[in-house]
């Protein structure tokens, strides 16, 4: 430095002077040109601990351009208490959503325009049952998870009667309820072979019964194109018997204490509970509850199985549940709902929240990939064939379930007269 002349220090003052300059400027722009950090509210009703996994998981704990808070509530409260949310602004951006409580929850959900996220994007992306959540205007939630309705059996009593597999159609319970149910001469049972024909002891009975009347042909529900849902319950379809009167017609006979296969009646336990004993050979229930089957009684030998069928030419179906993430239409920032609504349903994301819950995904690039456990793989392909009716309220519904079941069962009504009225009161539901 001793050796530079004066003019050469001036010059290398105002260069270096110039670069610090050009830095400080970079800097600046850099800052305020950067994205700032999206920050969403999500509640719903699985545990605070299964969302944490799938965020680390994901590595979504760690993403700084992202802050997901997560807050656990309890099903029978979250609508009232998304209401006070509401009212007091300090509601969700986002909120999952059970299919069968989708038109309850409507008015709270932003639709996704089809320009934002398109149908054939969304079909080709998820199974299609879950397009109970996709209209011809929008998208009311991207779908998550599905819990279809399967077939659990106890492994012990089939083996005992000699019988190697479970029923794979509705024709063989016939023969099965005979083999499988143990009654003395005055028809008390002691051993059931299969739940049916009531509804106040059976767990879900409307699903059970719902899917036998998809399966006959009639998908019970339609989306007619400008005019909503309509409701189709007592239709023919074009098939020679009318579905709905099959189905209510094979439900009922297992309560019939003249019928040889008769194996249920209402003063039993609830179907999950003789289940559960070891006392009834064949349960329909959700694939959520096998770890409660399991933890509830860890010497019971059951397996699972998809839910049999009426006839391989209409096709394979079971009745499923799908639960979407859904936008909250009073959100503060419905883009930053929508981008994060994307990334949890992405099949990263879908996969972990497969895991974590032990339930099938709704994505079907998931779907076609073979799982490990044996349960998961017939959850897999149950999710795969679940479909669900559009349900205008679960509670009215359920009633008008019961008293079409319950009217044949107690000889009020025949099978047709209480399919009509049934009709009828759904009618007035969707009106």
């Amino acid at each position: 430095m001793k050796n530079l002349s004066k003019f050469q220090l001036i010059v290398f003052g105002v260069f270096a002077g110039f670069f610090i300059v050009g830095i400080l400027v970079f800097a600046m722009f850099r800052t305020g040109d950067r994205t700032p950090a999206i920050e969403v509210l999500i509640w719903g009703s699985m545990s605070r601990n299964q969302f944490s996994a799938v965020m680390s998981s994901t590595g979504l704990d760690k993403n700084e351009e992202i802050k997901i808070n997560y807050v656990e509530k309890r099903p029978e409260s979250f609508d009232q208490e998304l209401l006070e949310a509401i009212a007091s602004g300090q509601s969700p951006d986002l909120f999952f959503v059970d299919s069968d409580l989708l038109n309850q929850r409507s008015q709270r959900i932003f639709k996704v325009p089809l320009a934002s996220f398109s149908e054939r994007t969304f079909k080709n992306s998820f199974v299609e049952g879950s397009e109970i959540f996709l209209t011809e205007d929008g998208i009311w939630a991207f779908p998550t998870i599905v819990d279809p309705l399967v077939m659990y059996w106890n492994r012990d009593i089939f083996t005992s009667a000699g019988i190697v597999e479970p029923p794979r159609f509705w024709d063989e319970f016939f023969d099965l309820a005979e083999k499988l149910t143990r009654k003395d001469p005055n028809l008390n049972i002691s051993r059931s072979a299969v739940a049916l024909g009531e509804y106040s002891n059976i767990n879900h009975s409307l699903e059970i019964l719902s899917s036998l009347v998809m399966q006959a042909g009639n998908p019970i529900t339609e989306k007619m194109v400008g005019s909503g849902i309509r409701n189709i319950f007592e239709e023919s379809r074009g098939l020679p018997a009318i579905p709905a009167d099959r189905a209510l017609s094979f439900y009922t006979e297992f309560s019939n204490p003249l019928k040889p296969f008769y194996s249920w009646n209402r003063a039993l336990p609830r179907s999950k509970e003789h289940f559960i004993s070891g006392n009834l050979a064949i349960y329909f229930g959700f694939a959520s509850e096998l770890f409660e089957i399991r933890d509830r009684n860890p010497n019971l030998n059951f397996d699972v199985s998809i839910l049999p069928q009426a006839d391989v030419a209409n096709g394979r179906l079971t009745y499923g549940k799908f639960e979407g993430l859904a936008i909250n239409a009073r959100s503060g920032d419905i883009a930053g709902a929508f981008r994060v609504a994307s990334i949890l349903t992405s099949a990263d994301s879908a996969l972990a929240f497969s895991q974590v819950r032990n339930l099938p995904p709704a994505r079907r690039d998931l779907l076609s990939s073979r799982p490990e456990r044996a349960f998961m793989e017939t959850f897999y392909q149950s999710a795969i064939i679940s479909r669900q009716w559009f349900i205008p309220d679960v509670g009215q519904a359920n009633r008008i379930f019961q008293n079409m079941i319950e009217s044949v069962t107690g000889g009020r009504a025949r099978v047709r007269d209480a399919v009509q009225r049934a009709h009828r009161e759904l009618e007035l539901l969707f009106n």
